[in-house]
């Protein structure tokens, strides 16, 4: 299957909701990138979950 662009195929939303959303100073994307999620003792760990678990939910 060719690669296609989320907007492409009515997606972007996709982009918006998990890769480029700021929940703290930085896009989600890098918050992920950086596993910062995953340390034990970053303060936005919790919030930051609960923000992307709300978005999953709200899917459209």
């Amino acid at each position: 299957m060719p690669f296609q662009y989320p907007e492409e195929i009515g997606y972007g939303y996709v982009i918006e909701r998990y890769v480029t959303r700021k929940d703290s100073d930085h896009p989600r994307y890098l918050e992920l990138n950086s596993a910062r999620v995953l340390r034990p003792g970053w303060p936005h760990a919790k919030r930051f979950a609960r923000r992307v678990i709300e978005d999953t939910a709200h899917h459209h």
